[in-house]
């Protein structure tokens, strides 16, 4: 079905974390493993307006499946789609604390019940 539409897609075994710079850039990516920091050679290797699909190790108890655009720049950014839960990357099965790879301390997060609604934010001081 692929052929027939003209895509090739191609399977690369080796460190998700370098990437496959060969092959860059590239307009997608997705990684099937989780990572409790996102390697930035990911985000460099895509296209402007690329998008990462990828599990993100979190607090949680579950990991976070993030789509992110990126800018071009070395920059993407985006949001949580969805809980996932997919083996650590190699690389980083050593424990790091929340804290160290970004995530704000519990206390930074606020939720708000008004009507039966429920929302829940970061003021995004991370202290």
């Amino acid at each position: 079905m692929l052929h027939a539409a003209g895509i090739t897609p191609q399977l690369v075994v080796g460190d998700v974390e370098a990437g496959y710079p060969p092959g860059a850039p590239y307009d997608r990516i997705v990684a099937t493993a989780s990572f409790r920091a996102l390697p930035q050679a990911l985000i460099d290797q895509l296209w402007p307006e690329g998008v990462l699909l990828a599990p993100l190790d979190s607090p949680f108890q579950c990991d976070g499946l993030v789509r992110l655009v990126a800018d071009g720049g070395g920059r993407a950014s985006g949001r949580f789609v969805g809980a996932v839960d997919f083996m650590p990357v190699r690389g980083q099965r050593v424990h790091r604390s929340y804290a160290e790879v970004g995530w704000p301390v519990w206390a930074d997060y606020h939720i708000t019940v008004d009507q039966g609604w429920q929302r829940v934010r970061t003021d995004g001081s991370g202290t």
